[in-house]
């Protein structure tokens, strides 16, 4: 409600337009295509850690309100670009960024030689790929990664090792951990749906 934004800083829901405008059009649709990062939040809340119900309560509230902002960000009228401060030439070479990590062919790369590769410095790299995707470019590569190796436990039956392996862990307790900061859920329990 504007009541709840409005308590939640002073003036937002009338200061911002974008808001503003959302709260005053009652019904209508908009199309959103949430991040992996939202998705990630959303795995999380499905499936939290065995937390004691306190910080339960304070775990998934987190992750809500994540998700919220991230929702209220995305209410702006404009291109994507423009809402998160990118020129389109800026934009077009993130697009041609998240294609090559998504490749995985810079999975062993530096920072310098990725930013090379694109045109640009590293500094100017992180700045540009943190407002585009809310991450630094090792975060989306590692969350890259552990996502392929849930798909491998999930839809290949691959052991844990494997995955760790596939994630580019040398050790399956750290992939575990990371696995479990991430997904919310351990590799062992994924293997155990299957």
């Amino acid at each position: 409600t504007p009541e709840w934004l409005e308590g939640r800083g002073e003036g937002v829901a009338s200061s911002d337009g974008a808001i503003r405008h959302f709260m005053d059009s009652h019904l209508v649709p908009r199309i959103w295509k949430p991040s992996a990062r939202l998705l990630t939040l959303a795995e999380q809340m499905l499936n939290p850690p065995g937390y004691d119900p306190l910080l339960q309560g304070l775990y998934l509230e987190s992750r809500a309100l994540d998700i919220a902002c991230e929702a209220l960000i995305s209410l702006g009228d404009g291109s994507a670009s423009a809402e998160q401060g990118l020129r389109p030439q800026e934009y077009r070479r993130l697009q041609r960024l998240l294609a090559l990590l998504d490749s995985g062919e810079a999975d062993d790369w530096t920072l310098e030689r990725i930013a090379r590769d694109v045109g640009v410095n590293a500094t100017t790299l992180q700045r540009q790929f943190r407002l585009f995707k809310g991450m630094t470019v090792f975060e989306y590569q590692r969350a890259r990664r552990l996502q392929l190796a849930r798909e491998a436990l999930e839809r290949e039956g691959a052991s844990v090792n494997e995955a760790a392996w596939r994630a580019g862990y040398n050790s399956p307790a750290n992939f575990a951990t990371a696995f479990k900061r991430h997904f919310g859920i351990t590799p062992r329990q994924v293997r155990a749906r299957v």
